[in-house]
């Protein structure tokens, strides 16, 4: 999302080391792909306030010399790194300060549609629906790549979901999960589990919304949780549950054990502010 291609690294890569090499070598270029990266990298070992500092670095080493690629990389990076450490109105600032900076150097199908996808995120996790999808619009329409392609259908069926729009949600989204099978990891896949899941909810369909979390948790269970891009989730598990007409309870226990699981896997500040607090207090009401 929203999010950065690919697969980013986990928590057992060493930032500080990757640091230490850049410096000495003297290479501009190279010491604002480190820095730049490792913004993201802090923030999985649960350093938020590291990864927002790096963030910045990279973004005033890559101006100071002209290097437009990292300069674009920064403001990706950098406003996910303030986003995963709780500070979501800077870090929508700080994308639609790339998104200009996108336009202006003629680079909108590529950083342009990937920050433009991370800002519709924001703001649809704000409540801000009208605004997000504005901002996703023009990437809806002329995406270039396979993720930004697959990221904007998923997002923008997430919007017509919400506005009850379902019959033109579910195509988005089918499509959406094909693609990004291929072009994408769970950056992408873990928020179009929670959105298919919601939209089985609206439409009634338990059981399918059911086998999308549990094909969720599965694949979450297979690698390092990333609670950014799935805590959702583990609440519509329980919601599931909830408006089941025979809601299972031992499954309602396991997902909120999973939960507690994946919160425990966080070093340094823990899991991101918004994922541990919010959801943890939504899966609470539903539980109860």
């Amino acid at each position: 999302v929203l999010m950065l291609p690919g697969r980013l690294p986990g928590r057992r890569a060493r930032p500080d080391d990757a640091r230490g090499l850049a410096g000495p070598l003297d290479a501009p270029a190279i010491e604002a792909s480190v820095v730049i990266v490792i913004a993201v990298v802090y923030t999985r070992f649960g350093e938020y306030e590291r990864g927002a500092a790096s963030g910045q670095e990279g973004l005033r080493i890559a101006r100071d010399h002209d290097l437009l690629e990292e300069v674009m990389r920064a403001y990706v990076n950098g406003s996910q790194a303030l986003d995963d450490a709780g500070r979501m109105q800077e870090a929508l600032a700080m994308g639609d300060e790339g998104i200009e900076t996108a336009h202006r150097l003629g680079m909108d199908r590529a950083s342009g549609d990937q920050l433009r996808l991370q800002a519709a995120w924001r703001l649809a996790r704000m409540g801000r629906f009208a605004d997000a999808q504005r901002v996703i619009q023009p990437a809806l329409e002329r995406a270039t790549t396979p993720f930004n392609v697959a990221a904007t259908k998923s997002i923008s069926g997430h919007l017509a979901a919400v506005r009850g729009e379902l019959d033109l949600a579910e195509p988005l989204l089918e499509e959406a999960w094909q693609l990004m099978q291929r072009s994408g990891g769970f950056q992408l896949i873990g928020p179009a589990l929670a959105w298919t899941t919601s939209l089985y909810i609206a439409r009634a369909r338990l059981d399918k919304a059911r086998e999308r979390v549990s094909d969720g948790l599965s694949r979450v269970s297979a690698n390092e949780p990333d609670l950014m891009y799935h805590a959702e989730l583990y609440s519509l598990g329980l919601r599931v549950e909830a408006e089941s007409d025979e809601p299972d309870r031992s499954r309602a226990r396991s997902v909120l054990d999973a939960m507690d699981d994946a919160i425990a896997t966080y070093g340094g500040d823990g899991a991101p502010p918004e994922r541990s607090e919010e959801h943890t207090s939504e899966l609470q009401s539903h539980h109860d």
